[in-house]
């Protein structure tokens, strides 16, 4: 199954505080989150970035992962308690063998699963004219346990130490198998032997996964509020606060800020470094080369297989966000 690093005590506290809100209010899960005064103010035009030493803060949502065997397998029947953190058994995804190849143990890949981790980098930018772009990353280091079972029952061993070579583990050569395989925002996979069951193996990885996104803005008519209206014209009320440099965001109605799962508030600083956007490397500010929410361009809105020339293109397909980098 997979654990975050935030620890199983904070998590049953959560839950203890969750309970009796939760059997008055049915399916709605209010926000553990601290909320702050809502000032309001001018229409915070500019980039604004995460604020050193004030984290973003996010709900903890203990959402199982959905079997991917089963439709609506991650949906339980009417009025039964709520799923367990891991739905179905994590092994079923896996089958670790003893193969030649140390990058083919794994030829059934595990579902690394990280469902609550925090959004540890964010750049917002608002125009004058009523429009917003923003990106985020959301971070954290969790474990994923996998047993004894689960990782001997297709023949994978221990490869013996001989005079020329080490000793190479099972959990060794899991640690190599998946960190050549899995997806990109899974990084620093380590594998090494579960104390608590020493034919398996507890595996640590960090999580990097980025978004993006952009709308237009209504603007703000007092109260403290405003709007944000994403591409599918779904509005989001926000309350906020801007005091001098700094700028808080805090979603109503029990909704997440920007559509980003679990997230709740963020505390900005205005952005006081120099962005450049057309000189042709990725540099700060930029999620990508010469694009990102502080860019004209997002990163997400360059398409370089469409057979034209478009946002953040040298030419037809090809620049420097593109497979195809030098432009003929």
């Amino acid at each position: 199954m997979i654990r975050s690093i935030r620890t199983a005590t904070t998590a049953f506290a959560a839950l203890a505080a969750l309970a009796v809100p939760l059997a008055i209010s049915g399916c709605k899960q209010p926000s553990l989150c601290p909320g702050f005064d809502v000032c309001g103010g001018d229409l915070p035009v500019g980039d604004w970035v995460l604020a050193e030493g004030h984290p973003s803060c996010s709900d903890d949502l203990y959402t199982p992962a959905p079997d991917p065997r089963l439709v609506g397998g991650d949906l339980p029947p009417a009025r039964t308690p709520p799923p367990e953190p891991a739905l179905y058994d994590w092994c079923q995804l896996l089958v670790a063998t003893d193969a030649p190849n140390i990058n083919d143990t794994v030829y059934k890949l595990p579902n690394l699963y990280a469902e609550s981790a925090d959004v540890g980098a964010a750049v917002v930018h608002y125009d004058a004219n009523l429009k917003f772009r923003v990106s985020t990353t959301r971070t954290g280091t969790f474990f994923a346990d996998f047993p004894a079972y689960c990782m001997r029952a297709f023949g994978a061993v221990d490869t013996p130490a001989t005079a020329t070579t080490p000793l190479v583990t099972v959990c060794d050569k899991l640690t190599s198998s998946l960190s050549s395989r899995v997806a990109h925002r899974y990084r620093n996979v380590h594998c090494a032997a579960n104390a608590a069951d020493p034919q398996g193996c507890l595996c640590s990885f960090d999580l990097s996964e980025f978004q993006e996104s952009s709308g237009i803005l209504q603007a703000p008519v007092g109260g403290g509020q405003m709007v944000h209206l994403f591409s599918n014209d779904f509005p989001q009320t926000v309350s906020y606060c801007l005091q001098g440099d700094t700028l808080q965001l805090m979603t109503q109605n029990d909704e997440y800020l920007f559509d980003r799962l679990g997230l709740r508030t963020l505390t900005l600083v205005k952005n006081t470094k120099t962005i450049n956007c057309t000189d042709h490397m990725q540099g700060y500010g930029e999620d990508g080369v010469d694009c990102g929410a502080a860019c004209p361009v997002l990163c997400a809105d360059i398409n370089c297989f469409d057979n034209a020339q478009g946002p953040g293109e040298d030419g037809v397909d090809c620049g420097p966000n593109c497979p195809r980098t030098t432009c003929m």
